[in-house]
């Protein structure tokens, strides 16, 4: 029995012995439960959005798998899937911080244009893009937060598994990262991305070194 019951059985069997209760303990009685519900339902509020940010995480991590396996392998678009685009990338901007496009560069030009969108995946429920960097072989950083890039790519070309970072400022990086936030802006959650193609997404609120 937890210490709060033991508290509630001795209290209830007292008053029951001494004829009732006064306004005053009641007052007090429902007090503790309105605090102690109230607490509950915070700790069961930051689990909850915890759990669908990871959630969230995983799924653009899982685009930019998805983006890897379509530019390795041969896989058609278009009406009857008859056109193979060389490469396949996802795409993300400042001026979209609630959605990203899954992409095939059918012109081969490796940005992204509106008519070669595959998916366009909305982050919903709040969720939004707290930014998106790119990170040089010498540790030179760019962000979108830091108006050093307005927007990003992660692409892959057909035969190769090896990501290429291309941004507004151009496409010399090693890694990149992009950050999820969660609806209340106090979490996030970052997805790694280098330029060998490993994907991985780190701890909540992470240091992407670490990750």
């Amino acid at each position: 029995m937890s210490t709060f019951s033991r508290f509630f059985h001795t209290f209830f069997r007292s008053r029951r012995s001494a004829g009732g209760f006064t306004l005053v303990e009641l007052t007090v009685v429902v007090a503790i439960v309105v605090v102690l519900t109230g607490l509950i339902l915070f700790r069961h509020s930051r689990f909850d959005s915890s759990t669908l940010l990871r959630s969230l995480a995983y799924s653009v991590a899982l685009s930019v798998r998805q983006a890897q396996v379509y530019g390795t392998s041969v896989r058609g678009v278009g009406a009857g899937s008859s056109v193979y685009a060389p490469g396949f990338g996802v795409h993300f901007s400042e001026t979209e911080p609630t959605r990203y496009f899954l992409f095939s560069d059918v012109d081969g030009d490796n940005t992204w244009e509106a008519s070669e969108t595959v998916t366009t995946q909305s982050l919903g429920r709040g969720f939004s893009i707290r930014d998106i960097c790119a990170v040089t072989a010498g540790g030179t950083v760019s962000c979108m937060s830091g108006g050093g890039i307005d927007w990003m790519t992660v692409y892959f070309r057909r035969p190769n598994p090896e990501a290429i970072i291309y941004t507004s400022n151009g496409s010399a990086y090693s890694y990149a990262y992009i950050q999820v936030q969660s609806a209340s802006q106090t979490d996030y959650r970052s997805i790694k991305v280098t330029t060998v193609g490993q994907i991985a997404v780190c701890g909540l609120n992470a240091d992407v070194a670490s990750c």
